[in-house]
């Protein structure tokens, strides 16, 4: 059986996901709409697994080189997008 750790909250949590959010906001660039640091570890004063967890929100860009389709299969995509 895998062991666990959880440790009490640390304030050095916020070092690693800044910059972890500095290398995402580079990979995405414009697509990216906003980063948060979610889990345990964002929660000051809880224990947590010392794991830092991130979840970035990117738009989403549909690009369509001389595809005919038809009005459904646009209805479609846009209804994803939103």
């Amino acid at each position: 059986m895998r062991k666990v750790e959880v440790v009490l909250y640390s304030s050095d949590w916020v070092r690693p996901f800044e910059q972890e959010s500095s290398l995402i906001q580079h990979i995405f660039r414009d697509t990216l709409g906003e980063i948060h640091r979610i889990g345990s570890t964002s929660v000051a004063g809880l224990k947590a697994k010392p794991n830092i967890d991130i979840l970035p929100i990117v738009q989403l860009y549909v690009i369509l080189h001389s595809v005919t389709i038809s009005d459904h299969t646009l209805l479609s995509l846009v209804n994803m997008a939103s």
